[in-house]
């Protein structure tokens, strides 16, 4: 466990046996911004170095409530047969340049200790 707080963080898997770990996984994503300024995202590039095309937007939800200088904004995305969240994430500070970068959630290999159940 860290001491020092960095923006990313563990959280328990909204899965059916709530026993996997995620974390937040920052992600360059390659997007379409329209005249009118409608971003719409077409790809997605892994740390890895692995590239997923976006086959299909399912949802874009309003963005949420500013939260410890940001807010993101949930895109619900198609890739093959795969279903996920992907979330464009806008940092707003008074002593630093706005920023605009796009997570979704990782999940770890290991499994936590104590499940909810």
């Amino acid at each position: 466990m860290r001491d020092v707080f960095t923006g990313e963080y563990t959280a328990r898997s909204v899965g059916p046996d709530h026993s996997r770990r995620a974390h937040k996984q920052y992600v360059d994503v390659m997007v379409r911004t329209s005249s009118s300024g409608e971003v719409r995202p077409f790809a997605v590039l892994w740390p890895d170095g692995r590239k997923f095309l976006v086959d299909e937007i399912l949802e874009v939800a309003p963005p949420g409530p500013v939260l410890n200088g940001s807010s993101s904004q949930s895109y619900t995305v198609r890739f093959g047969r795969w279903k996920t969240a992907m979330y464009l994430e806008r940092s707003v500070g008074q002593d630093r340049a706005d920023t605009v970068r796009w997570w979704v959630w990782a999940f770890d290999s290991m499994e936590i200790k104590n499940p909810v159940g």
